[in-house]
């Protein structure tokens, strides 16, 4: 009996450790959706995608908060926070869907990249990290 409950303890641990299983509340994913659909109002599925895995990149990155809470709420790192973007965001079906996606371990850019901005923008990403790719909307750069 030891054995199996072992070997379910490690087997659990072992999934739970894994890219596509992220503990999040539902206050948490509803902030999360908003999120992502500020910042790619009226982009395509693929780009809110993209943001989505930046937003649990850092969720992964011990150089970020650990939480997509905290990672969202973290002063100065989303613009559609501090304009204001967020209180007004519906989230559209293709922002929910990119999200839940990326919970469940859809991946479409490396989990090395951390950083996002609009194409153009001068920012502390553009000026210091080294550039990953881009898509309509968005730079995307490593850590």
């Amino acid at each position: 009996m030891k054995k199996i409950i072992t070997i379910l303890l490690l087997v659990s641990i072992i999934f739970l450790d894994s890219k596509s299983v992220y503990a999040i509340t539902n206050q948490e994913k509803q902030l999360f959706y908003k999120t992502v659909e500020a910042e790619v109002t009226g982009a395509g599925y693929e780009s809110k995608l993209r943001v989505a895995n930046v937003i649990l990149n850092r969720v992964n990155s011990p150089k970020f908060p650990n939480t997509v809470g905290k990672v969202i709420k973290q002063k100065g790192q989303f613009s559609c926070i501090a304009d204001g973007r967020m209180s007004k965001a519906v989230p559209t079906d293709s922002a929910k869907q990119a999200v839940d996606d990326a919970l469940e371990g859809r991946w479409v850019i490396s989990s090395k990249v951390l950083f996002f901005n609009e194409i153009g923008c001068d920012s502390y990403a553009s000026r210091n990290k080294v550039l990953w790719g881009k898509d309509k909307v968005h730079e995307f750069y490593y850590e």
